[in-house]
């Protein structure tokens, strides 16, 4: 299950059989972007940009936990083993400091470094670093403004969901 940039989606159950759980969370991390690009996607300055995909991201993949109610951690609900989940949390502040010059970049390669599950944006740690930045930021707004506060941010522009949760990025 993915999207696509003109905000179709595609399932495709034709080679594998159907799993309700993980087709749920799916769902739950689709649908939210395409509700969040819905509302903010011409009219955020940062549209398009590693900062704009990193709070998508993060917050598709947050909205993937909440519906979990538990039955998903952190690191399932981007992606991440275990073990990239605490590597990354080791190394938080050398993941940002190495994501900082990207922000503003809509270069593919910049985007693919981010989001990618094929490439790093540091050599050691783990692929798509997008969604745990991204969820990191989520988890940092909710922090500050309540547990029910992450669905505001399906209506603010990347910049004001990150200022907005006061997250080193």
């Amino acid at each position: 299950m993915g999207g696509f940039t003109d905000g179709t989606m595609l399932v495709d159950l034709s080679k594998v059989e159907p799993d309700r759980e993980a087709f749920e969370l799916k769902l739950a991390h689709e649908l939210t972007h395409m509700v969040h690009g819905a509302s903010t996607g011409g009219t955020d300055p940062d549209g398009g940009t590693v900062l704009q995909r990193t709070i998508s991201e993060g917050l598709a993949s947050y909205a993937a936990y909440v519906y979990a109610a538990g039955r998903r951690t952190p690191a399932q609900s981007v992606g991440y083993t275990d073990a990239e989940w605490s590597w990354a949390l080791a190394h938080e502040r050398e993941l940002t400091t190495a994501a900082r010059p990207y922000l503003g970049s809509r270069e593919r390669a910049d985007l693919n470094r981010f989001a990618s599950r094929s490439d790093r944006l540091v050599d050691a740690g783990p692929p798509a670093v997008a969604y745990f930045l991204g969820f990191r930021i989520v988890q940092a707004y909710v922090a500050k403004h309540g547990a029910a506060s992450w669905t505001e941010l399906l209506d603010l522009p990347a910049r004001q969901v990150l200022s907005g949760s006061g997250y080193p990025l």
